[in-house]
């Protein structure tokens, strides 16, 4: 038996259902049973390619649900952990040559409230007084957390750089030419026929934005496509020496750190389906 699999054979299925369907209708009982009993295989095939269509048509029309294969995150290196009191320490020095004494206790104080543990991770820039802010440190920093992440995320799913159909990189305060999603094509090869999209300027919800742009490409696209998501922020390029206290609160809060996830609309081996994506401007 011969399934409908593309838009005009299921057309032409449907078509040819309602008509035989039709013509079985319009005769008497008797008439239906004496067909029935020596020749049933014309309305029994009028039935399968009914429903055959239906079954295709509620397949196209209904939204294709998207999973979560995997992830990986960039968590630091021993050399990158800074602790409460190396952080101190470098307040005072800060306030010597970049800030006021009254800006840097704002900032200690905000970190003794804030709970950040020992283990967070500053870049190697943020070592140096001045801190480094130029596009090698925030290259160098860039290419650290996403690297590790991706490596991270295509270890855990078992992968290979050829099976990634879509990339899609989001950081906010840091635009860099070649972008960052550049960086990741050249660095894996990915296939030359890999869409890749690099998000800036999105704050916050950038992450957010990546997930519901990945969803909207899987929904469209063949089954079994995969879209590799990155989402990181750059400190080498955002500190901040002045005394607007709204401006120095990133940078005690923010610690460096990337995040990369392998979506799919295969439901083979998922950790998550994805559900509603809601975003507050």
């Amino acid at each position: 038996m011969h399934i409908a699999t593309n838009p005009d054979q299921l057309a032409m299925a449907v078509v040819a259902a309602v008509a035989m369907l039709q013509r079985a209708l319009t005769v008497s009982y008797g008439e239906l049973v004496g067909l029935l009993l020596p020749t049933p295989v014309h309305v029994l095939m009028a039935v399968i390619l009914l429903g055959d269509g239906v079954v295709m048509l509620w397949r196209a029309r209904r939204p294709r649900d998207v999973y979560l294969v995997d992830y990986g995150c960039f968590l630091g290196e021993p050399q990158h952990r800074i602790t409460f009191a190396m952080a101190l320490e470098h307040a005072h020095h800060m306030t010597a040559s970049l800030i006021d004494s009254e800006s840097a206790d704002f900032m200690v104080r905000l970190y003794e409230r804030s709970e950040i543990g020992e283990e967070t991770s500053v870049p190697d820039s943020f070592r140096y007084m001045p801190p480094e802010r130029g596009i090698a440190a925030s290259r160098e920093e860039a290419e650290l957390v996403i690297f590790s992440a991706v490596d991270k995320a295509l270890a855990r799913t078992a992968l290979n750089p050829d099976d990634i159909d879509a990339l899609v990189v989001a950081c906010s305060f840091t635009t860099l030419t070649p972008a960052f999603a550049d960086a990741v094509v050249n660095r894996y090869r990915l296939r030359a026929d890999v869409r890749s999209v690099n998000l800036s300027g999105m704050g916050c919800s950038g992450a957010l934005i990546c997930v519901g742009l990945a969803r909207s490409l899987l929904q469209v696209a063949p089954p079994g496509a995969r879209v590799l998501i990155v989402a990181t922020e750059i400190l080498s390029s955002m500190f901040y020496a002045g005394t607007k206290r709204e401006t120095l609160v990133p940078n005690v809060l923010f610690r460096m750190g990337a995040a990369a996830m392998i979506m799919s609309n295969s439901a083979e081996r998922p950790r998550f389906r994805l559900g509603p994506v809601v975003r507050a401007r």
